[in-house]
This record gives C-alpha cells, structure tokens and sequence, in this order.
C-alpha cells in the first residue's frame, strides 16, 4: 500500500472507529426506555446485557453512516489546516489521489453496512424478540401492564394494578376464539397469580358458541373463582409471535421465503420494500463520505461558515427522505425511488463542488 495510502486511512479509521462507538452510545441511550422496560420483566442481568447487546446492530447503521461523513470531513480538513493539501498539489498529486483511497475505503464499509443490515440486525431482532416473549411469559400479569410494549395479536387487555405485580383488579380481557373465529370477552373482579396458576374471582365468560343455525348462540357463564394456567397465557403470547416478517430474515432466507411463501400482493410488497430499504443502507457508506469529503476541503484563506449550513440541509435531506420512504411502505415503487433519490443528487453536488476546487475556485 502506498504510503500516502496509508497515512490518509490511519486518520480516517481512527476517527471513523471513535464517532462509530460515540454515536453507538447515544443511541443506545434513545432506546434506554425499551431496555429499562425488559429490565422490569428480567429477572436476570444477563437476560438485560442479552437484550442491550441485540439492540447494537439496530443502530449500528445509522451510526456509521454519519461517522463516515464525520470521519472524512475532518481528514480533510486536518490536511487543509495544516497545509498538507496545498504540498501534495505543489508536488504534481491531483486531488483524486487524495479522496481515492478514502472512497476505496467507504466502499468496502458499503459491504460491511450490508452484512449488518442483511444478516446480522435481523438475527439480532428476531432474537430479541425471543428472548422478550420468553421473559415475559413467566409473569402474564406484567405481561399485561407492559401490553403497549408486547401485544398478544387479536386481542385487548385492560386492568388495573397494585403495587403487588401479582394481583391485577377490575380486569377485562377480549380475546378472539380461533374455535369459532369469533370475539370471547372474561371480565373478572381480581386476578391472582399464584405459583403456575392466574386465580380469578368473581369472573364472567361470554362466548359463541358453533351452531348450524343462521344466528348466533352467546354463552353467559358466571363463577366465584377459577383457576387459570399460566401457560396459556404463554400459548396465546407464542401464537402472536409466529408470523415472522421479512425485516427478521436475512437475505438468503428472504429471498426464499419470497419464492415459496403465497404470492400475493402484500407480500410482494412487503419484500420490495425490505430490499429497498436494505438497498439505502448498503450505499449510504459511501455518499456520506463523499458529502464529508467534498465539503471538508477547503481552497481559500478565509473559513467558510455557509458549508455547515449546506451539509447540514444535505444530511436533513437524506434522512427526510428515508423517513418519507418509510411511510409509503404501501407503495414500494415509490419508497424504492425516494430511497435511491438522495444518492444521484448528492453525487451531482459533490462533483461539481470537487471540479471546482480541483480548478481553484473557492466554493
């Protein structure tokens, strides 16, 4: 490797890999309520350091992305502060021999940032996932207070608790019956959990019941107390969590799953946007080191202030428009064309902006 090569790299690495970790501890920080919220249904620290350690690759993403403009905005502008940039021009290098090696570099992070986004964050999901059903399963009544954070699919839980995580009162539970595809409804005065077993009082049952006749037959059924397993709960907890997404499968198990699974529409787009959202993170290494690049050269004497505003419109741009993608997951050939819009406009800019400079206008 030549040895310019290499100086540049060592700077660009060195801050890459310190911004990197910074960033990976702010947004960890962001996600400490959903962690502090495992924290209250583990009962072990290594289920808590399991579930922190999984929310890493979620984040890791986006946190290389700006590390990577931070990181080749502040090489260049190191060289340009310590005049280095005006020797290398002195001594016949062109500025491509310069930005070369560090785009080289944001390419081979474009890898890295796929295998993250494709194979290693969906794993990590899937396991987290996990490991919070299991977790909660042990205690259905905290299940239940957490429900804004873990939902059981097709039903409604409303109760009110005590300062006892064991005893939940006035308590309402809709659930639909898969017996007989329709709504059944427990109201219950007081629910215990003893040992394995949910004791109610005071209950009330109303359900359906399977007729051959034109209308339905309600079921009213009232007792002083009942005793519930626990693992029921667990049951209906492990039904809503068997549809697994396309954003829990790595590549190689999404494109399968798209071959076998039911060719319908939804899926279809399902899976069009899944690649296309992975498609913005697997490029987006390298237009925030070319964005970093480009606006951290600096020609003239005087500091211009005017390019932070611009880098900063620039990044805004990038996101908003990764956000607005997102919201038209329901139409993936417009979220694939606002995913992809942010790349070529931004290759235009830093183009014009490099020819420039190369030329010697101050920009």
């Amino acid at each position: 490797m030549p040895l310019l090569w290499r100086y540049l790299l060592k700077d660009y690495f060195k801050i890459l890999l310190l911004s990197t970790l910074v960033f990976v501890c702010i947004l960890l920080v962001m996600r400490a309520q959903e962690i502090a919220r495992f924290a209250t249904l583990s009962s072990g620290g290594l289920g808590v350091f399991l579930f922190t350690l999984y929310q890493i690759p979620y984040i890791l993403p986006f946190a290389l992305c700006i590390s990577t403009l931070i990181a080749a905005m502040l090489t260049m502008q190191s060289l340009t502060s310590s005049h280095e940039v005006t020797a290398f021009r002195c001594a016949g290098a062109a500025l491509r021999s310069l930005i070369s090696p560090i785009l080289l570099a944001s390419l081979f992070l474009c890898i890295v940032n796929f295998m993250i986004i494709s194979e290693l964050a969906p794993k990590c999901k899937l396991s987290s996932s996990s490991l919070l059903y299991e977790t909660a399963s042990n205690n259905p009544l905290i299940l239940f207070r957490k429900n804004k954070f873990l939902k059981i699919k097709d039903s409604y839980v409303d109760m009110n608790f005590t300062d006892n995580d064991s005893l939940a009162e006035n308590v309402i539970f809709a659930f639909k019956d898969s017996s007989s595809n329709k709504l059944s409804l427990i109201l219950a005065k007081s629910l215990e959990l003893a040992g394995k077993e949910l004791v109610g009082s005071d209950l009330s049952l109303f359900s359906s019941l399977q007729t051959k006749a034109d209308f339905d037959d309600l079921l009213l059924e009232n007792q002083q107390q009942m005793t519930i397993d626990a693992g029921k709960i667990s049951t209906l907890l492990q039904k809503s969590k068997q549809q697994i997404k396309f954003e829990h499968l790595p590549t190689k198990q999404l494109i399968l799953k798209k071959k076998m699974g039911p060719k319908t529409k939804k899926v279809k787009k399902e899976y069009f946007f899944e690649v296309s959202k992975r498609a913005f993170f697997t490029f987006a290494p390298f237009t925030f080191t070319l964005l970093g690049l480009s606006f951290g050269i600096q020609i003239g004497r005087k500091l211009n202030r005017s390019k932070m505003a611009k880098v900063s419109l620039l990044i805004l741009f990038i996101f908003v428009c990764y956000l607005l993608a997102k919201a038209m997951h329901k139409s993936p050939p417009l979220a694939l064309t606002i995913f992809i819009l942010p790349h070529p406009i931004i290759f235009a800019i830093c183009g014009l902006r490099l020819k420039k400079i190369e030329k010697g206008i101050e920009v």
